[in-house]
């Protein structure tokens, strides 16, 4: 299944980026370009988020993390 969101992004150069970070952005767009075969083996779809996540994340529940004792917060 594929993602259905749409395969563009809108990018804003503002008058006050320097030419330093357009080239960063333009260098950051072309190796995305050039390793975008090796590099989307290491992201998985979830058709149920409809999102992607990298391997190496880790899911945890944040609340299951904390409880209240006495109107603080604690780790469990």
């Amino acid at each position: 299944m594929n993602s259905a969101k749409p395969d563009w992004v809108r990018v804003s150069i503002h008058p006050t980026m320097t030419n330093k970070g357009i080239d960063y952005f333009i260098s950051s767009l072309n190796e995305t370009i050039h390793h975008i075969d090796i590099w989307k083996l290491d992201y998985k779809f979830d058709p149920k988020k409809n999102a992607y996540q990298h391997h190496d994340d880790v899911q945890f529940n944040i609340s299951a993390m904390f409880s209240m004792q006495d109107n603080k917060v604690a780790l469990a």
